[in-house]
């Protein structure tokens, strides 16, 4: 009866038209006015394809691929940025290890030093008073000391 009603009054061409349009575009205000039967299963899909027609379908498909590449995307960044970062831990740690080595063999060789009397390749010291003794006498250059 009413698709009769509609036959009648706009015509098989409108009615083709009008049902075009409705598949490929959907219907306005479908989305506003019936939200609670898209709790209905069954029901609720074919309120969402009534809704959005196909044109509104792809645009969802393709929104929805388009989110799922960006991220895609933001893991595979997020991934290298990890690496990268156990990298500079793992040279920082490294060097740590190289500092902490080569100051233990200087602390070692102070300690050393000390025990000794007085540095490696250092001379041996001479007081302040001594060394203004010397300066009057004079000291002996390296080219009239002994060998």
């Amino acid at each position: 009866m009413i698709i009769t009603w509609f036959l009648n009054k706009f015509g098989l061409a409108g009615v083709l038209i009008a049902g075009l349009l409705v598949f490929y575009e959907g219907v306005p205000g479908v989305n506003y006015v019936t939200p609670v039967l898209r709790i209905v299963p069954g029901l609720g899909e074919a309120v969402d394809d009534l809704a959005q027609g196909r044109v509104g379908r792809s645009y969802q498909r393709g929104r929805d691929e388009e989110r799922a590449a960006a991220e895609q995307q933001r893991l595979l960044w997020e991934d290298r940025k990890r690496v990268e970062i156990a990298g500079i831990e793992a040279g920082y740690l490294d060097d740590r290890r190289t500092a902490k080595d080569a100051l233990a063999a200087l602390e070692r060789e102070l300690s050393d030093a000390k025990i000794s009397g007085n540095p490696r390749g250092c001379p041996d010291a001479v007081p302040a008073s001594l060394s203004k003794r010397l300066n009057v006498v004079g000291r002996p250059s390296a080219s009239t000391s002994a060998p």
